[in-house]
């Protein structure tokens, strides 16, 4: 493959040069990738974006997630073609399902070499198809900005998520042809997520406002969506002026001050024996109302739906309008979780809540007790010393040494539930 270091004459200028200069547009400054697409690579500081380089392609998809979650910006991975580009679909399955804004390049075999059995060619569209939101193979220079912003605009508008962008490796080392002096070059940037924040129906909130203002039992479970939408500080509004008890699912854990007299802990299927929330069980199944926001009501966060009771009804804000009420008929707050809690908490506060004032020291007194119980019932286990070191005394130690900017991880399974319900989260917003 041609290795060209990429020229800075706007004349005489790469497709990789331009295309480095389109994804700078959109406020990209870092990559994680290893050597190809090689013009791409060596085009891209000519522009300040800098290579952070991984071992193999499923490290770099996980690298581009994590990056997204914390500077909420998308994550751009690439990779070549073949076998390494297969490697992409497992972390881009995961940024699919969990909602994060991954934009991955891919090295395309070359145009004149497609369905020739080239080296490592393989039917990527088909391959992504399933764990992306978005999958092109540009194959024109001129159409390289309308894909580009095609890419970031399905990574991070609506319910974000990943987006491919298949690039031939002999298209990125062509000269591109100059921007024409009738035409403005784009400045629009669509590297933040979300990208557009829309508030839902004014008439829908104000309903939502009554419902849960003369709701005798309310609760507030708070999903992944509050951090992606970085609504923690609007839910904390929330909660303090309307007086209402707030959970978390795993995916939300970190949304809602576990400090707070309000705050239960995390839900869902976490609250068995040991558990923060196991006494608490019984306030998440008298509730009579419960407002998800950005939860995806899925098996874990519901306990095999098996968490609410049958006559529980629900309010639904989400900015993915095929997931509210998907699980649990609701009424519908379709927007931005960060907008829409502002506005839900300026309509509560139009109403009367001397009910729900009169409520909160029971509320606060039984969270109180279930959570000292729970205190006493691990203070043996996360303190003794044994042959077997339990998951409990490996993470109480672990928690002495978490300040409050650190960023725990956890994979799926039994350690997730050992993070959610041991692991205190740092500030607020602060995804554990």
């Amino acid at each position: 493959m041609p290795d060209a270091a990429a020229p800075t004459s706007a004349g005489n200028a790469t497709v990789a040069l331009r295309l480095a200069e389109a994804f700078a547009r959109h406020g990209v400054t870092l990559t994680f990738g290893q050597s190809l697409p090689s013009a791409f690579h060596l085009a891209a500081p000519h522009v300040g974006i800098d290579q952070k380089v991984y071992r193999q392609e499923n490290a770099g998809g996980a690298m581009a997630d994590g990056y997204a979650r914390i500077s909420r910006k998308v994550g751009i991975v690439t990779a070549q073609n073949g076998p390494a580009a297969t490697l992409l679909v497992a972390p881009l399955a995961e940024a699919l399902k969990a909602s994060i804004p991954v934009l991955a390049l891919v090295q395309e075999v070359g145009r004149d070499t497609v369905d020739r059995n080239a080296f490592q060619e393989l039917d990527h569209l088909g391959m992504f198809a399933p764990v992306a939101k978005w999958v092109r193979r540009l194959d024109r220079a001129d159409r390289l900005d309308d894909y580009v912003d095609m890419a970031f605009t399905a990574a991070t508008s609506g319910r974000p998520g990943p987006a491919v962008l298949l690039v031939p490796a002999d298209l990125l080392t062509e000269t591109a042809a100059p921007v024409s002096a009738l035409l403005r070059p784009r400045q629009l940037s669509l590297g933040q997520a979300p990208l557009d924040r829309c508030l839902a129906d004014p008439a829908a909130i104000a309903a939502a406002a009554e419902a849960l203002a003369t709701a005798r039992h309310p609760l507030v479970v708070a999903g992944g969506g509050v951090h992606l939408s970085d609504a923690s500080a609007e839910l904390a509004a929330l909660q303090e002026a309307a007086h209402l008890p707030v959970a978390t699912t795993v995916m939300g854990k970190g949304a809602a001050d576990e400090a707070h007299p309000l705050t239960l802990g995390v839900i869902g299927y976490v609250m068995g024996q040991g558990s923060r929330t196991q006494a608490l069980r019984p306030m998440v199944e008298r509730a009579d109302l419960v407002l998800l926001v950005g939860s995806r009501t899925n098996q874990n966060g519901t306990d095999s739906w098996k968490l609410f009771s049958g006559d529980t009804r629900f309010i639904h804000l989400d900015a993915d309008p095929m997931e509210v009420g998907r699980n649990y008929e609701s009424m519908r707050l379709v927007g931005d979780a960060r907008l829409t809690l502002a506005a839900l908490t300026a309509e509560m506060q139009r109403r009367d809540l001397a009910a729900r004032a009169a409520a909160r020291p029971a509320i606060e007194w039984e969270i109180a007790g279930a959570v000292a119980d729970w205190r006493r019932t691990i203070a043996r286990i996360t303190t003794e010393d044994a042959p077997l070191c339990r998951p409990e005394r490996i993470m109480a130690e672990l928690d002495r040494l978490i300040g409050p900017e650190d960023i725990v991880v956890a994979d799926a399974s039994y350690s997730s539930i050992w993070v959610a319900n041991t692991s205190p989260p740092g500030a607020p917003g602060s995804a554990s």
